[in-house]
């Protein structure tokens, strides 16, 4: 109980300082009942429930009626004193406030208090109910014709143990409402193959559904409240062909989607909202190397963050009409998600605490996806002029500056000239410190300056070998780099 004598410097003392908030909210709770139950403000709008057990928004005018017609409350005045509805709406906006109302998809329900106040929890989905009793993989198992398509989707086969693993933490995660980050997916190969039933139809009836996430993550807006609502964010197919400004920004959206769980809940004319989601984006597209560039941009530490899935590239199973596939996916997907409930990760595949699961790249289209980057072809470029300029010279090495080498790439003919135009010194200066991350320039410092290293090209040798030219990796032993020291 706080103390009055001597203390002048507080002219008014409310009941909740005299006995305590939680006492005065209790028993104003008790004194209004269920009347204002489960209805809170935030401000601006009122949320209860519908009939349908949605959480819903509401003006004050539609909440009034909802008091009169549905909670039985008067809105009739005793005298000078106000309503059963006015002194509803007066405790719900003193004692039911909230900062803001949004989707924390599978957390627990209602009321969460996070950095930054205290939240309403919109989002009353559920997976998609397991089956009681224990599910067999295979031919004779729970999901014959499940397990029959992932056995022949993935390309090595090893990579379904991964996928499984993935999954699992996924659906679990959500089912037990403790949600935990995971690295989204890119699946990779020929059409036809079952890559979007996969995302459209498989994991989104597993997760509650699904929502195409294409225009929110290329930054076409940033209005995304309806992307909150679902786990699973998908892309199919046709997002491969972006400028290469756009592409930058889709990778460092990827790479922040699987980095982050706080994320900022827009919708149109409402209060904005912090909210904790840690779905998974999942994208698929064709595997040739055009379509292949949607792959993100590999040089900005996204590779723990993201797994790449190369697709069989002819089905094991023969696809029935929509109808009686429906009918499959009926019977067989409680049984899958039992499967998933279930499922130990292999020790191999287990990974960090962070994402549960280690990031599985195929080979194949890490080296596309590496190819297709913008350091790869920046590595073309240096490649090409490495050959020139050593070729009839005893230099072990080129040394200078960013600007030094900008230079010497405009002192080719003209068409060469022409086309490396654009190319600046901090451009170089970027791609020459991806390069050095991949052992295959070196550097020093020089007082303010930055000194780049391009050791002579060495051919392979393979008989017949056409391949071009390629640097090789410098400095990866100790007393290499004590010789380059020593040099320098």
């Amino acid at each position: 109980m706080a103390r009055i004598s001597g203390d002048h410097r507080k002219p008014f003392y409310s009941w909740a300082d005299l006995i305590g908030i939680d006492f005065v909210r209790e028993y104003a709770a008790k004194a209004m009942g269920k009347a204002v139950e489960g209805i809170y403000h935030d401000g601006t709008t009122y949320y209860r429930t519908t009939g349908y057990g949605h959480w819903r928004g509401f003006a004050k005018e539609d909440l009034c009626a909802h008091l009169r017609v549905d909670r039985g409350l008067s809105s009739q005045k005793q005298g000078d004193q106000p309503s059963e509805v006015d002194r509803a709406v007066a405790f719900i906006q003193n004692w039911a406030g909230i900062d803001g109302a949004a989707p924390f998809i599978f957390q627990q329900p209602g009321i969460i208090r996070r950095p930054g106040g205290t939240f309403l929890n919109t989002h009353t989905g559920r997976v998609l109910a397991p089956s009681a009793e224990p599910a067999q993989w295979g031919a004779d198992g729970s999901f014959p014709w499940l397990s029959k398509y992932f056995d022949g989707l993935f390309d090595p086969h090893e990579q379904l143990e991964f996928f499984l693993s993935w999954l699992s933490r996924f659906y679990k995660g959500a089912y037990e409402l403790n949600l935990e980050s995971g690295q989204n997916i890119f699946l990779l190969g020929v059409a036809g193959i079952g890559k979007t039933l996969l995302s459209q139809a498989i994991l989104s009836r597993l997760m509650n559904g699904s929502c195409d996430a294409e225009d929110f993550l290329l930054g076409k807006t940033r209005f995304n409240s309806q992307l909150f609502e679902v786990a699973l964010w998908t892309i199919d197919d046709n997002s491969a062909n972006v400028d290469q400004t756009t592409h930058k920004k889709f990778s460092a959206m990827i790479k922040r989607m699987a980095a982050n769980t706080m994320f900022t809940h827009e919708q149109k004319f409402r209060t904005p909202a912090t909210v904790s989601w840690s779905g998974r984006v999942f994208v698929t597209a064709n595997s040739d190397e055009s379509s292949a560039k949607i792959v993100p941009d590999l040089t900005i530490s996204v590779l723990d963050k993201l797994m790449l899935f190369k697709a069989s590239s002819t089905p094991a199973v023969a696809f029935p009409p929509r109808q009686k596939l429906t009918a499959i996916l009926d019977r067989e997907l409680p049984h899958f998600a039992r499967f998933l409930l279930d499922f130990k990760i292999p020790e191999h595949c287990v990974g960090t605490a962070r994402y549960g699961v280690k990031a599985f790249h195929e080979s194949s289209l890490l080296q596309t996806a590496e190819q297709s980057s913008e350091s790869g072809s920046f590595l073309e470029i240096v490649d090409d002029w490495a050959n020139d300029y050593f070729n009839g010279k005893p230099d072990l090495f080129w040394e200078g500056t960013a600007y030094q080498f900008v230079k010497l790439l405009h002192q080719g003919d003209i068409a060469a000239a022409a086309a490396l135009r654009s190319i600046t010194p901090n451009f170089v200066s970027r791609q020459l410190m991806i390069l050095s991350a991949k052992g295959r320039v070196d550097s020093r410092s020089a007082g303010s300056m930055r000194i780049w290293r391009i050791n002579r090209p060495q051919k392979r040798k393979a008989p017949g070998d056409n391949i071009p030219i390629t640097a090789k990796p410098i400095i990866s032993a100790p007393e290499e780099r004590a010789a380059f020291a020593a040099a320098v």
